[in-house]
């Protein structure tokens, strides 16, 4: 008994605070795959994490509730919502309104893409009997501005007494959504000016029956500018991760730790804009804990300034190339962690 506990005490805490691996595996399942792979000197804790976007669900929900809905283009999807601990309605956007149902930015129609599902998700919330309802906002098709849920909810008996919660992990305003955001979603140098004036007209629509207008507000252009509907319509504009690292205490499992490992599929200079991996890099240097990265790729250049060269990071697509950890993500992220517990966290025993 005592050998054990003397054994268990050597043993390294590593915390694993990773957001999905957008294409290849979720959330959860990088855990698993960082878990099975770890050495037996390593006791590993993972937490799946969201900036309030794709994988909110994931990351927070306890129940789900399957709704179909129109998707960004038309056409009829499954989509869901979801349930919290303390039970609010958790609607991710892109569940309905995602980039990805419209098939990528090359299939996507940036004009014609909207927001009419996601509103029907609110309203499946809100006749289901939800009073507290938060929106995930990112990983959308649309710039519509939240138009089309804005169509769907204006005359919804009781939606003007549910209590709304919008999380965003951009600073945008509302205009800048087009210029900042349409052209990933498929629109050319032309669309992406007609997109902005159309959401200086949407803009006026919402001053004029609200009587409060989204232009000037910081995250109104989340999600092509969703956000700046739900903020005139009554929402409190929230950071999403700071809302996801709260429900699930992310800063105390921060203290318990010895080592921090975050990561994502792609890591690049948004990584540090609001998102998974540098909210977490922040919160582990303020507990003055060591931190890594493990991602499928980089997309950093050798000069970049986000982090500083003591954080290491280990790439998928660096040990096995870029193919294959994207067709094979399971090994190539297994041969990833092993790496990165042996170069790296093996110091800490």
């Amino acid at each position: 008994m005592w050998f054990a506990k003397l054994l268990a005490s050597w043993n390294v805490k590593v915390l694993l605070l990773v957001d999905k691996f957008r294409g290849t595996l979720s959330a959860r399942e990088a855990i698993d795959v960082v878990v099975s792979s770890a050495p037996s000197w390593a006791e590993v804790r993972g937490i799946g994490l969201s900036d309030g976007g794709e994988g909110l669900l994931d990351a927070i929900s306890v129940e789900r509730f399957p709704v179909m809905v129109h998707g960004p283009l038309g056409a009829q999807v499954q989509a869901e919502f979801g349930r919290s601990a303390d039970g609010a309605a958790l609607i991710e956007m892109a569940k309905a309104s995602g980039l990805t149902l419209a098939g990528g930015r090359e299939l996507n129609d940036p004009i014609a893409a909207s927001t009419i599902g996601t509103g029907e998700l609110i309203k499946a919330a809100i006749e289901k009997g939800f009073q507290s309802i938060v929106v995930g906002c990112g990983g959308s098709a649309t710039t519509d501005g939240g138009f089309g849920s804005f169509e769907v909810l204006r005359t919804l008996r009781g939606f003007d007494r549910v209590e709304l919660t919008c999380l965003h992990d951009v600073e945008t305003k509302f205009l800048d959504a087009a210029k900042d955001f349409a052209p990933q979603k498929g629109a050319t140098s032309k669309q992406v000016e007609f997109l902005r004036r159309r959401l200086m007209g949407t803009a006026q629509i919402y001053s004029g029956v609200y009587g409060i207008s989204p232009m000037e507000v910081a995250g109104s252009g989340a999600a092509g500018g969703l956000a700046g509907f739900l903020y005139c319509a009554g929402a409190t504009l929230v950071r999403g991760f700071d809302y996801v690292a709260e429900v699930l205490e992310v800063a105390r499992a921060v203290e318990e730790c010895d080592v921090v490992v975050t990561g994502e599929g792609l890591l690049d200079a948004e990584s540090f804009n609001g998102k998974v991996v540098g909210e977490v890099v922040q919160l582990a240097r303020a507990a003055s804990k060591p931190v890594f990265l493990l991602c499928g790729d980089s997309a950093l250049s050798s000069g970049h300034n986000y982090f500083d060269e003591s954080i290491k990071a280990v790439t998928m697509a660096e040990l096995v190339g870029i193919d294959r950890a994207v067709n094979e993500p399971y090994s190539s992220l297994a041969l990833a962690a092993s790496e990165l517990f042996e170069r790296e966290i093996a110091q800490y025993r």
